[in-house]
């Protein structure tokens, strides 16, 4: 790590405010998609009135624990072990356990004079038995849920730096109204300090069973979920057997489905309040003109495309993609931007805001110079990858919900939700794979040779997989690149993405 301002960001508690280091604010949501947003237009104004939005933002692994990990470190999951939300080689004990706290874009900051600050949910399995009150290196300010079930918004208790704090079942308990409240604290307290910070704040919001604030609890009372395109796709034929094997979806699933959509939209509405509370204490502080805010999610979902009912973990679309936002000194004001980022690149864009290059570890690149209206030399494909369920455990199955209530969350929506196993839904399980999503392209090989290939010029809602009418030399072509994407580290995942196959 080259801390290339370190000196100055020491020297910002006697700066003037013009002079010291810009400020960030990153809001990552849970299992938030495109879709969603584009049912939230007073949000999106929040960001895109004044800054940049990512049209084509993607997150490499679609589930919680590996997504966040990249985020942390810059890495890939194939580099940074984290390839599911629990043990053997995934979630908070298996991270900290391979030290990989040590390397993170909180002590990237923190090091070079920054105050850190993570509000929310931090990995899956956080804390442990062994230590219930851990504090991860690099963080000054550290509010995260550690008993109950915070994902249902109330009872929960919060490890508030090394005291528990227990919260009921008030309305001012609902965690998204905490979180924002101490965001707010941290902004103000910061300020007062006269550092520079990076606040990190997760909300949990809306992952299910997403609870909204009882203020926003009727709104979207007339929505309905997804139609159209890939939803409750009439021929799955075409596609790989997992997909072959799911059921159409009849009306009480689809019915289902709607109600979640309203669920969830509603329950974003107090993200909104978040964002808003967030953006008053830094304009009252004085800090808003430096300060980056950024505004993601850890992964897609999807709600009935491709008969699913609803989750992640899948290649598709709607579950690879995310809503990116971002505002603050420098962002061109209303600029939409195609190129292809991915949630590798957060810890290098953020290390490039401070003024930091990243150390050797980071695969990803840092989109600051988009946000300038720069267009350099880009990716011409993602790295996907999936490792399947943790060995043993069935999709709705013992080990599942164990797994599940270790996190503090309810389960996530899996597909096939009914309890009596009615429905071959039931069963569904994504098989690990491997794939790219390129400008073209979206190619995925599976653990035991199967191949999906998806022409997204012809077919942007994936409905016609034509691996079985590609060439050989296209085939080919991809699977070289697939190798080399899928083995890559650091720099050389800058130089593998970059390349195009025959055809691309």
């Amino acid at each position: 790590m080259l801390p290339s301002l370190a000196a100055l960001l020491l020297a910002a508690t006697t700066s003037t405010a013009s002079a010291a280091p810009p400020n960030i604010v990153f809001i990552l949501t849970d299992d938030l998609a495109v879709a969603d947003m584009e049912q939230l237009p007073e949000l999106r104004e929040r960001f895109t009135t004044q800054g940049t939005r990512f049209d084509r933002a993607f997150v490499s692994l679609s589930m919680c624990c590996p997504s966040r990990a990249t985020t942390l470190r810059g890495q890939y999951a194939h580099n940074t072990g984290i390839r599911r939300n629990g043990a053997p080689d995934g979630g908070y004990g298996t991270f900290r356990d391979r030290g990989l706290e040590s390397s993170t874009i909180a002590t990237w900051l923190h090091d070079a004079g920054y105050r850190t600050g993570l509000f929310g949910k931090y990995l899956n399995g956080y804390p442990n038995k062994r230590d219930p009150l851990a504090i991860p290196p690099g963080w000054d300010d550290w509010v995260v849920p550690s008993r109950g079930e915070a994902s249902s918004s109330y009872n929960y208790k919060l490890n508030d730096n090394g005291t528990l704090v227990h919260h009921g079942e008030d309305p001012e308990d609902h965690v998204t109204d905490v979180l924002a409240a101490q965001a707010v604290e941290f902004i103000e307290a910061s300020h007062a300090a006269r550092r520079p910070f990076f606040a990190y704040v997760a909300t949990y919001a809306p992952h299910s069973p997403a609870v909204p604030p009882p203020r926003h609890a009727g709104a979207f009372a007339g929505t309905i979920g997804p139609r159209g395109g890939a939803v409750n796709e009439a021929d799955v034929s075409d596609k790989p057997a997992w997909t072959q094997a799911l059921d159409l979806l009849d009306g009480p699933a689809t019915r289902k489905l709607d109600t979640t959509a309203r669920r969830r939209l509603a329950s974003m509405l107090g993200v909104q309040d978040l964002v808003d509370q967030v953006i008053d204490a830094l304009s009252r502080t004085g800090e808003l003109d430096r300060t980056f805010l950024v505004f993601t999610s850890d992964n897609g979902y999807h709600l009935g495309q491709h008969r699913m009912p609803e989750g992640k973990d899948t290649y598709f679309e709607e579950d690879i993609r995310v809503p990116l936002y971002v505002r603050g000194p420098g962002v061109l004001a209303g600029q939409a931007r195609g190129e292809m980022v991915v949630n590798a690149d957060l810890a290098a864009t953020f290390a490039e805001l401070a003024g930091l290059t990243p150390p050797a570890q980071n695969d990803g690149r840092s989109w600051a110079s988009l946000l300038r209206g720069e267009t350099p030399a880009w990716r011409r494909g993602v790295l996907l990858e999936h490792w399947g369920a943790a060995t043993g455990e069935r999709a709705r199955g013992r080990g599942a919900r164990r797994a599940e209530e270790s996190t503090l969350e309810k389960p996530d929506g899996v597909d096939g939700a009914d309890p009596k196993g009615r429905s071959r839904h039931a069963n569904l399980r994504v098989p690990p794979f491997v794939g790219l999503r390129a400008d073209r392209y979206t190619y995925v090989r599976y653990d035991d040779g199967e191949r999906d290939l998806y022409d997204l010029v012809a077919d942007p809602h994936q409905l016609q997989d034509i691996a079985g009418a590609a060439s050989a030399t296209l085939l080919a072509s991809l699977d070289r690149w697939l190798d080399e994407m899928s083995r890559c580290k650091g720099a050389g995942c800058r130089v593998a993405e970059e390349r195009s196959p025959g055809g691309e």
